[in-house]
């Protein structure tokens, strides 16, 4: 009887040994690195680098360079701002080469007018194109200024009129 039991104990913990085994084989990750750039060789920095249907995720560096860990057979979604989304298929690999194409969005015409009022309010003259760009960058540099010592405008753009207060 003991002999029987000292059998079926060796075998059981022989099989379950060879379960434990092939499922680390299966749940074992690799460490994947890679480069995105974009058609003109340029890198794709802050992409973001994830695996499908899992957790695990990163970004690319400054250098479009990132690293992950994945299972050997697991497929990587890419994605970043203003190229089209990319799927990967790691198969095996431990360094990959992505391109990224850009997304080409058509954008719809934007038509901008503004008004200038002269000495008499009821009078009103439409304003160029230099003239609202004028008045931007003026309350721009009015903003910026006020924290500074007082600068007038005209002496930091040469040519620059001061509108009559």
């Amino acid at each position: 009887m003991n002999f029987f039991h000292d059998d079926f104990q060796d075998k059981f913990v022989g099989t379950g040994a060879i379960v434990l085994f092939l499922g680390s084989i299966e749940a074992q990750t690799v460490a994947v690195t890679g480069k995105i750039n974009d058609p003109k060789g340029k890198p794709v920095i802050f992409a973001s680098v994830r695996v499908k249907n899992g957790r695990q995720g990163t970004s690319s560096d400054s250098s479009g360079v990132f690293s992950v860990g994945v299972k050997p057979n697991d497929s990587l979604l890419v994605t970043a701002v203003g190229f089209n989304d990319m799927m990967v298929s790691v198969d095996g690999r431990s360094t990959l080469s992505i391109v990224l194409t850009p997304r080409v969005t058509a954008l719809h015409e934007a038509l901008v007018t503004a008004a200038t009022q002269g000495p008499d309010p009821s009078s009103q003259m439409q304003a160029t194109r230099d003239e609202i760009i004028a008045n931007a960058f003026q309350d721009y540099a009015r903003e910026r200024c006020t924290a500074m010592a007082p600068i007038s405008l005209p002496a930091i753009i040469p040519g620059w009129r001061e509108p009559p207060v």
